[in-house]
């Protein structure tokens, strides 16, 4: 799903995760009615894009803290309320991650989305397929920087029906 910039692809996805195919809630956002809107963050990851999450009505929920995160930590915050973990690849929070296959593991385990934020991770080309086949939701790429796009451009890379629900909120929706 092409977007405007991997900020707007954020956005996106939240809204998706939080109102799935129902159709009243997502005329309401960004005031959430439905039973999901906590996105899991790892507090070593958070950064200016939260921002893109909450534009769409999420609430923050932090996981660890700024040397590591534990596997029982992150089991311990996902509820009811949970609509996705969001990740963000990026060398500059390597310390104080959990590896990303061990995020995915734990929240296919629970029935949870992933949003992974690699929006400077092309080349290489393999990047494209290899999150996806990892059971990665939402694959979120910028399409201004190493693809060489327009600047504020972006791609999801999702299932057909997460494909579908994007199409309710981005362009040419209102």
């Amino acid at each position: 799903f092409i977007t405007n910039g991997a900020a707007g692809a954020l956005t996106l996805a939240a809204a998706v995760t939080m109102c799935g195919d129902n159709p009243f809630y997502y005329q309401q956002l960004p005031t959430v009615v439905g039973d999901k809107e906590e996105f899991i963050l790892l507090k070593c990851q958070r950064n200016a894009y939260d921002k893109s999450l909450q534009a769409a009505g999420a609430k923050i929920v932090e996981v660890g803290d700024a040397d590591e995160t534990l596997e029982f930590e992150l089991e311990g915050k996902i509820n009811e309320k949970t609509a996705a973990i969001v990740y963000f690849e990026n060398r500059k929070y390597l310390q104080g991650s959990m590896p990303l296959e061990e995020v995915v593991r734990i929240a296919k385990k629970r029935g949870v989305p992933v949003i992974l934020d690699v929006a400077a991770l092309l080349p290489p080309k393999e990047n494209l397929t290899k999150f996806s086949k990892m059971g990665v939701d939402f694959v979120i790429f910028s399409g201004g920087k190493s693809i060489s796009g327009p600047q504020d451009s972006g791609l999801i890379f999702s299932s057909r029906k997460n494909a579908d629900l994007l199409r309710k909120f981005g362009a040419p929706a209102h």
